[in-house]
Formats: structure tokens, C-alpha cells, sequence
């Protein structure tokens, strides 16, 4: 369903993420490369915990939009998702000592704008009805490393995997 989105949306200035690195983003916290192994396998650990508490669920996306260089679909409001946005920063300010972000908007960047373009034949095509997405089931989180990458050719960034935690399993 998103190819479908992004070759509407497919412009020479326009980088499409490919399909492993599809995600939704449901917070995100920055210089975590000073963050200690032991403090990423607690802070795992934590989310592994509190993500027992929350049932799988679906979440439907919004009408996509451009966000900067960004092309997403904002998520919100989505109850599911926010109570994972709540947990998760409870979870990470607690053990990382980082301050809670006032405002996260829960999405799935789906497109790159790389260079200068012209925006509004952009954003007509996200207004048609081939932009609109199926509701989508949630139920795993997955803590990533992400990597940023010299250029679209790689996506724009990549991520290892730190670890998972599935919603709902005792």
C-alpha cells in the first residue's frame, strides 16, 4: 500500500524509503551514542515490562502530508500509539535521564524530498483517495540504533536492531 503512495508522490527530487526501512516512529531520542550498553539492556528491559501491559491494536494512518523534508503519514490521534509514546518515554526519561518531549507526533516517514522542487504538484497528489491507507495492526516495538547514511541511494539512514518487545505477552 505504500509503494502505491510513493510512486504517486514520484518526483526526480523525491527519494522513496525502500520497504525494510519502513517504520513507525513512536519516539525517538537523540544522542543515544553516549548511552552505555548496560543502560540500553536496562532501558530494553523496561520497555519489555511495560509493553506486556498493552494489548495489540490497530491504528489507522492520516491523510499523508510534507513535514520539511519529510513525506509522512501523521498517526495520530491514535489511543494505541500514544499509550505506547506514554509508556516509552516514562520508561526512557526514568533510565536515560533525558527530559520527556513536550509534544511527539507518532508516523511513518515514507518519502524524502532531497533537493528543491515544486511542492504543490507534491502535495496535490497526496490529497487523492489512492493516499488513503488500510488500518494497520500494531503489536511489537522495536528498539533500534539508527545509522544515518551519506545519501538516498541508502535509504537516507538504516538501523541495527537492539531489541524487540511484543505487546500484550506475559
Amino acid at each position: 500500500m505504500v509503494q502505491r503512495v510513493q510512486q504517486s508522490v514520484a518526483r526526480p527530487e523525491v527519494t522513496a524509503i525502500p520497504g525494510p526501512w519502513l517504520h513507525c516512529t513512536v519516539i525517538a531520542l537523540r544522542d543515544s551514542a553516549t548511552v552505555s550498553s548496560a543502560v540500553r539492556g536496562a532501558a530494553l528491559l523496561a520497555g519489555q515490562a511495560a509493553m506486556k501491559k498493552v494489548a495489540p491494536f490497530h491504528t489507522s494512518p492520516g491523510i499523508p502530508a510534507v513535514w520539511g523534508e519529510a513525506i509522512v503519514f501523521d498517526l495520530s490521534p491514535s489511543p494505541g500509539l500514544g499509550d505506547l509514546h506514554h509508556r516509552l518515554t516514562h520508561v526512557c526519561a526514568g533510565l536515560l535521564r533525558k527530559a520527556r518531549p513536550d509534544h511527539f507526533t507518532p508516523h511513518v516517514t515514507f518519502s524524502y524530498a532531497h533537493a528543491s522542487g515544486e511542492s504543490a504538484s507534491t502535495a496535490q497528489a497526496l490529497a487523492g483517495p489512492s493516499s488513503t491507507l488500510a488500518p494497520f495492526h500494531v503489536s511489537r516495538v522495536m528498539l533500534l540504533d539508527v545509522l544515518r547514511e551519506p545519501g538516498p541511494e541508502f535509504g537516507w539512514y538504516s538501523w541495527n536492531v537492539v531489541g524487540e518487545a511484543r505487546l500484550g505477552q506475559t
